[in-house]
């Protein structure tokens, strides 16, 4: 017999929406931390950024796709598992970046991307020097956050 379920309704998912209001909690902090100008960065310019991101590409996760009635071909839908990983990493590196720099906020999360995306331990690596490599030219043409710990040192010495 050929009996047609009816399609699933969309649920809500909690998770995605913490990430999405972290994310724009960390935007706003950011944006209230002062963005600077075009000239001069302010402290807040890449935690708004990066807040910004999350909360904008964990939107679509906040309601799944439903499933279709059977008469068009099902919709590819990303792993939700490495969706929940890719937006973990970025949480990770927006807490991260302030006290400890972008380099040391750059090497925790940019290992726990990879690996949610589905890559080894030594492509991981390779991929956080890539990643630390092109900051680092990035950041000699607009400073990047350097952490309150270094901050903390060079005041002590």
């Amino acid at each position: 017999m050929d009996a047609k379920r009816p399609p699933r309704r969309r649920t809500f998912a909690p998770l995605p929406c913490l990430l999405c209001a972290a994310g724009a909690a960390a935007c706003a902090h950011g944006l209230a931390l002062g963005a600077g100008s075009a000239d001069l960065p302010g402290p807040g310019l890449w935690p708004a950024l990066a807040g910004g991101g999350l909360a904008l590409f964990s939107l679509p996760l906040v309601f799944p796709p439903a499933e279709g009635d059977g008469t068009r071909p099902p919709r590819a839908t990303p792993d939700r598992r490495a969706l929940i990983g890719l937006a973990t990493a970025a949480l990770l590196w927006i807490a991260c970046l302030i006290p400890l720099g972008w380099a040391a906020a750059t090497c925790a999360a940019v290992p726990v991307a990879a690996r949610a995306a589905g890559n080894g331990g030594r492509a991981a690596l390779r991929l956080t020097l890539v990643v630390l490599v092109l900051l680092g030219g990035i950041s000699a043409l607009a400073p990047l956050p350097e952490g309150l710990w270094l901050e903390a040192l060079r005041g002590a010495g």
